[in-house]
C-alpha cells in the first residue's frame, strides 16, 4: 500500500490529540530485538519453571486462554502458593528496551503527545517515555494528573499480577463485564484514529475488541479510522475481509521501526506548515470564508481539514462540509489545468484515494462530489514516462487502489464502465 497519505493522516492526528496506538506482543517483541515472549512462549516458560507437562500447549481443540486456564489449575495442585499470575510476572520483569535498532521509536515515543492501550504486561512502552507518563492498570490507583502521554494496559500489568487477564475465565469476565478498562477501551476507538502494531490480524480477542466499534462507525457515516500495520505482506482478499468486516485498513510489509522513521519525517513535514487553529474551520464551514490558492496547493491540506472537522466532531455529512469539500475539489481540479500542474495531479490522486479509503459512500451527497473526481482523475492515467500523463498520479492510483474500501471500489467501477474513457485506467487500475 502506498503510505503516504496515511501517514499524513496519523500526523494531523497527533497534531490534534486524536492519536492512539493499540499494541499487541509483536511491539514488544520489536523494541526487545525479539526477546519479548509471544504468548506461547510465556506459558511454555511456566511449564518449564514449574515441571508441568508441557502437552498441555499442543491440544489442538483449546485456545491459548484455555490452556493458560489448564496450567493455572496445574500450578494450584503443586503450590498453593503459586499462581500463573505470579509466574508470568517473574518472567516478563526481567525484559528491557534493545541497546539498537530501535532510535525512531524511542524518537518518537520520548517526544509526542498521544495514548497507548495495550494488551502486553510488561513495562517497556513506559520505559520508552521515561517520563511525563500515566500508566493505569487494573488493581492499581487511577491517575488523576495529566501527562504527556496515558497508557492503558487494559489486561492488566506485572504492577499488579493478580489482576493480569491470562486464562480462559479472565478474558470472558473482560468481554462481558463492564470496568473502567473496557469503557476507556471503547471510548479511546471511538474518538480517536487508532493505529494498531504488534498484533497478527487472526488474534481471536483483537477481532472480539474491535468488532464492538463497528456498528458505531457504519451507523455514523465516520471515516474508518483503524489502521493495522503488519511486517508480513497481506493477500488482497485477507485486506478486504478486514476492511469490510472490521473497518480496519491493513498497511503491510512495514516493519515497526521503518514505520516510525517515516512517520517522524511526516511529523516534522506536517508541523513546518501547520499554523491555523482547530476552531478556525468553522469559519469555513458556516461564514462563507474560502481557502486561499496557495493554501490548497499544497499537498497536506485536505488532511489538514478533514483533521481539524473531526477534531471538532462534526460528521462528514454534515451539509456544511458536503459543501466545503465540493468547493475544495473543484478548485483542486482547476489547478491541474495550468501550465506544469504534474504535482496537482498527484496531490488530487491522493486526495481522491484518501477519501474513497476512508469513507462510506452509502447514500451520502459526499458520494456524488468524489466519484466525479475520481473519474476526472483516472480519465488522465497514464503509463510511466508516457508524454503529457501525470504517471506519478497513475502509480499511486495503481499502488493503492487495492486499499480502497471494497465497497467503493464496486460504485467506482460500475460508474466507469458508464463515464471512464480512459482504457489504461480501466484496465492496468481498476481492472475492466
Amino acid at each position: 500500500m502506498a503510505i503516504s497519505h496515511v501517514l499524513l493522516e496519523i500526523s494531523y492526528a497527533l497534531i490534534h490529540n486524536r492519536l492512539c496506538f493499540f499494541t499487541g506482543a509483536g511491539f514488544s517483541k520489536a523494541i526487545t530485538n525479539g526477546k519479548a515472549p509471544s504468548w506461547k512462549t510465556l506459558l511454555e516458560e511456566v511449564c518449564k519453571n514449574n515441571d508441568i507437562e508441557r502437552d498441555i500447549l499442543e491440544q489442538d481443540s483449546l485456545n491459548l486462554e484455555e490452556k493458560a486456564q489448564l496450567i493455572s489449575e496445574k500450578l494450584k495442585d503443586k503450590d498453593r502458593n503459586k499462581s500463573i499470575y505470579n509466574e508470568m510476572s517473574s518472567v516478563i520483569s526481567s525484559l528491557h528496551l534493545s541497546d539498537s535498532g530501535i532510535d525512531n521509536i524511542k524518537n518518537f515515543f520520548s517526544n509526542q503527545k498521544f495514548r497507548i492501550i495495550t494488551t502486553n504486561y510488561d513495562k517497556l512502552t513506559e520505559e520508552l517515555i521515561k517520563d511525563d507518563y500515566n500508566s493505569f492498570s487494573p488493581g492499581k490507583p487511577i491517575p488523576k494528573i495529566e501527562a504527556k502521554v496515558d497508557i492503558y494496559h487494559i489486561h492488566g500489568s506485572i504492577d499488579s499480577p493478580n489482576h493480569m487477564v491470562v486464562t480462559a475465565e479472565d478474558y470472558f469476565k473482560f468481554i462481558n463485564y463492564e470496568s473502567y478498562f473496557s469503557r476507556k477501551l471503547s471510548t479511546s476507538l471511538h474518538e480517536n484514529l487508532v493505529v494498531i502494531l504488534g498484533y497478527s490480524l487472526s488474534d481471536i480477542n483483537l477481532k472480539a475488541i474491535i468488532n464492538e466499534y463497528k456498528g458505531f462507525s457504519s451507523n455514523q457515516y465516520v471515516p474508518i479510522n483503524i489502521i493495522f500495520i503488519s511486517r508480513e505482506s497481506v493477500s488482497q482478499y485477507t485486506k478486504d475481509y478486514y476492511l469490510s468486516c472490521f473497518g480496519i485498513r491493513v498497511v503491510d510489509n512495514l516493519e515497526i521501526e521503518y514505520f516510525f522513521e517515516k512517520l517522524n519525517q511526516k511529523i516534522n513535514e506536517v508541523i513546518s506548515r501547520e499554523g491555523r487553529t482547530v476552531q478556525n474551520i468553522r469559519k469555513f464551514l458556516y461564514e462563507e470564508k474560502t481557502y486561499t490558492d496557495e493554501y490548497l496547493k499544497q499537498s497536506t491540506s485536505l488532511f489538514e481539514i478533514v483533521s481539524y472537522i473531526q477534531a471538532l466532531g462534526i460528521e462528514l455529512t454534515d451539509e456544511s462540509v458536503t459543501k466545503l469539500l465540493t468547493d475544495i475539489l473543484e478548485r483542486k481540479v482547476k489547478f491541474t489545468f495550468e501550465s506544469h500542474a504534474w504535482e496537482q495531479y498527484y496531490h488530487l490522486a491522493l486526495w481522491l484515494i484518501y477519501l474513497n479509503s476512508t469513507i462510506y459512500f452509502k447514500d451520502s451527497e459526499v458520494k456524488d462530489i468524489i466519484l466525479k473526481h475520481t473519474i476526472y482523475s483516472l480519465d488522465t492515467a497514464g503509463a510511466k514516462w508516457k508524454l503529457g500523463k501525470p504517471w506519478l498520479a497513475s502509480e499511486e492510483w495503481t499502488a493503492s487502489w487495492s486499499n480502497i474500501i471494497p465497497e467503493n471500489r464496486l460504485i467506482i467501477k460500475e460508474y466507469a464502465e458508464k463515464h471512464l474513457k480512459n482504457d489504461f485506467a480501466k484496465k492496468n487500475i481498476l481492472g475492466i
